[in-house]
């Protein structure tokens, strides 16, 4: 398992943005690293771009990557009053963000669209 605490209004900004580049359809692969959520598309976007958003972050765990469509987790993010979310990733198969006021999300697998680089 591997997660990150984050400031949630920083993630509905970034998955805002990336979501207006990639139009619908257009998956978003996000990796937690050392102390970083990187957020890219996973194909150019309508416009052409291919957008790419840091946030820093807590992390524990792995380095882990999962793909997953930006507006499922918008949804119930942009309802949340809270702070701060956290993301976690477990074994690259299931996404979960819990924000402090109990508004969480569960995507029970990951969105199969990406090349792994591995």
């Amino acid at each position: 398992m591997t997660a990150c605490q984050l400031d949630r209004g920083l993630l509905v900004d970034a998955l805002r943005r990336l979501e207006v580049v990639a139009g619908d359809g257009i998956g978003i692969v996000g990796e937690i690293g050392e102390h970083v959520l990187k957020l890219r598309l996973e194909a150019r976007g309508l416009s052409g771009g291919n957008g790419a958003e840091v946030i820093p972050c807590q992390t524990v765990g792995k380095a882990q990557r999962i793909g997953f469509h930006a507006g499922l987790l918008l949804k119930t993010l942009k309802q949340s009053v809270s702070e701060e979310a956290t993301l976690v990733i477990s074994d690259g198969q299931k996404i979960f963000i819990e924000t402090l006021d109990g508004k969480d999300i569960v995507m029970a697998r990951r969105v199969n669209f990406f090349q792994s680089e591995e």
